[in-house]
């Protein structure tokens, strides 16, 4: 006999994710992953539950299954506005520790621009399968030279005017991002929770199918 598999998609929506150099925000590709992940519950006859989270839950759909219920998740997914901007990660894992009772397998999608959510992570996967997905624009690495500009944190609304054709601003950028990745990872490792990284690009399935394959030949 089948055992029942629960899928949750804990999405976050927090300020950073509405950042994007090309035709897609971060926040976008990260919905459009999660709706590929959606779908393919329903064709497994899964259930899927969703948690939507900013530095607060903003928004918790318990699993269930069939395709009126998916609708609605993937109606969330893309069209919910979030209250706040802030990302608190480990109150959305918490959270997700509370409240789910069965074994579950958990996608966080994110960006992962947090600190101090490893602890949560991995008392999270010792009960669950807890993978993420990290979400990146390449202008994050490579920020483009535009001249001055007034650049915005997404998060907490703070402005300030920046030369982006100084070569030394373009290498602290890079350094700053590259660094928040090797971070990512290390946190990733000593939790032992498994992981993909994707662009917010159109190519996002790329890196999701690779994740699946590699899964696959384990």
């Amino acid at each position: 006999e089948e055992r029942e598999l629960t899928l949750m998609l804990a999405v976050d929506v927090s300020g950073s994710q509405n950042f994007g150099s090309k035709n897609n925000f971060k926040g976008e590709i990260v919905a459009l992953v999660a709706a590929t992940l959606a779908f393919s519950a329903i064709k497994n006859n899964d259930q899927v539950g969703l948690v939507l989270f900013s530095n607060d839950i903003e928004l918790y759909v318990p699993p269930k299954k069939g395709k009126a219920h998916v609708y609605r998740i993937l109606r969330e997914i893309l069209f919910f506005k979030p209250k706040n901007k802030n990302t608190n990660i480990s109150k959305a894992l918490e959270f997700l520790n509370g409240v789910l009772k069965k074994r579950a397998t958990i996608f966080v999608l994110s960006d992962f621009q947090d600190e101090n959510y490893e602890t949560s992570l991995k008392y999270l996967e010792k009960k669950h399968e807890v993978i993420a997905g990290l979400v990146q624009d390449e202008a994050e690495f490579h920020f483009p030279n535009v001249g001055l500009i007034d650049l915005q944190d997404a998060e907490t609304g703070e402005s300030i005017l920046v030369d982006t054709s100084n070569p030394m601003f373009q290498a602290e950028m890079k350094a700053k991002f590259k660094n928040e990745f090797e971070q990512f990872s290390k946190k990733l490792k000593r939790s032992g929770v498994d992981s993909f990284v994707f662009d917010a690009d159109e190519h996002f399935h790329k890196a999701l199918l690779a994740f699946f394959k590699r899964r696959k030949q384990r």
